[in-house]
């Protein structure tokens, strides 16, 4: 059975394709041959599902779209590849291992990365130098004082693959803050 996976890779600037030709595809689950088709996979592109699905669904109110919360780009993969769901949305390319099972990922959608403060003392720009010194601890405060607290993701997050991929200072940064 070939297995269709949307993907929506982060760093880059694109458009939508429409989710009507998702509908369209030949989809492993039997929900999506019943007019239902179930979603899930990465958080990161799950917000442009929902609003794809409605309009979707307004446009054919005999499909029934079921957007599920995120289960992550390898909880989405096995889901599928499970038929727990009709389609999975993924944030990175496929591994070599689940090419071998038969899936292939269309792109979809290229989504911003994007580091973010609700600190109303934060400098307006930051250099990638500026944010390996903030992971790796060396850069602690903000210019009012008040500590920077980071938040990282698990190893195998794609966002985290992204940051390493930025520089060498950036991959030795994540490893220190870990």
């Amino acid at each position: 059975m070939r297995f269709r996976i949307l993907g929506c890779w982060p760093l880059r600037g694109g458009a939508l394709l429409l989710i009507a030709a998702a509908a369209a595809l030949a989809l492993p689950a039997p929900a999506a041959r019943a007019g239902a088709l179930t979603i899930g996979g990465s958080g990161t592109g799950l917000g442009a599902m929902r609003l794809l699905a409605g309009a979707f669904e307004s446009a054919h109110p005999d499909v029934r779209i079921t957007v599920v919360p995120s289960l992550g780009t390898g909880g989405g993969i096995r889901a599928l590849a499970d038929g727990a769901i009709s389609l999975a949305v993924i944030s990175r390319p496929l591994k070599d291992a689940e090419r071998a099972r038969d899936m292939t990922a269309e792109e979809y959608a290229r989504t911003p990365f994007v580091f973010a403060t609700a600190k109303k003392d934060a400098p307006s720009g930051f250099t990638l130098q500026q944010f390996a010194e903030i992971y790796a601890g060396r850069m602690a405060l903000w210019p009012g004082g008040g500590r920077i607290r980071v938040i990282l993701r698990p190893k195998s997050d794609s966002d985290t693959a992204i940051l390493e991929g930025m520089s060498p200072a950036m991959r030795r940064a994540l490893e220190e803050a870990r």
